[in-house]
Parts: structure tokens; C-alpha cells; sequence
């Protein structure tokens, strides 16, 4: 009975201490856990924030390129406007002359 007894207690001191072992690791693991957790969402907010500002960056460019792009079309226009008109004095005053010309090559 006693052999029985110290064997049971054997058994019991062993249980007891596999199980705060498995506590103990239990422990570790959570901790581990919670610092990879905690290192995660702080690359999240990172990566978040690298990407708000990539996009900020991207949309700031994009309209000064429209604005840019407006400024030359208007500018583009206003360039050929003029010429369109120079051109056209310029021929009118070619058909003048040739006018002329012709006028005087009858008159002869």
C-alpha cells in the first residue's frame, strides 16, 4: 500500500510539474504572440501611411500635370489662333496684289 501511495505521489509531482511547464510555455507562447501582434499592426501602420503619402504624392502630381497640360492647350490655341489670322492677312493681301496684277496685265 505504501509502495502504491509513494508512486502515486511520484505521479502526481510529475503531473504537476509537466503541467506548469505546459503553463510556463503556454506563457511564452502568448507573449510571443502578443509582440509579433503588436509588430504587425505597426508595420500596418507603416505601410498604411507610406501608402496614403505615395497616393497624396501621386494625386498632387497628377493635377499639376492637368493644370501644366491646360496651360499649353490654351496656350497652343492662342498660338494658332494668331497664325490662323496672320495667315489669312497674309493671303488676302497676296490676292490683292495678285488682283492688282491681273488688273494691270488686262489693262495693257
Amino acid at each position: 500500500m505504501e509502495s502504491v501511495e509513494t508512486h502515486r505521489k511520484l505521479l502526481e509531482k510529475k503531473v504537476t510539474l509537466g503541467y506548469d511547464e505546459s503553463v510556463e510555455q503556454l506563457k511564452a507562447a502568448q507573449q510571443q504572440y502578443h509582440l509579433v501582434l503588436q509588430e504587425t499592426n505597426e508595420e500596418r501602420r507603416t505601410v498604411v501611411n507610406n501608402l496614403a503619402s505615395v497616393l497624396t504624392t501621386a494625386a498632387n502630381h497628377l493635377s499639376i500635370v492637368e493644370k501644366f497640360l491646360e496651360d499649353q492647350h490654351k496656350r497652343v490655341d492662342r498660338v494658332y489662333t494668331e497664325a490662323f489670322r496672320e495667315d489669312e492677312v497674309d493671303i488676302q493681301k497676296m490676292k490683292d496684289i495678285m488682283e492688282s496684277f491681273i488688273a494691270k496685265v488686262n489693262s495693257m
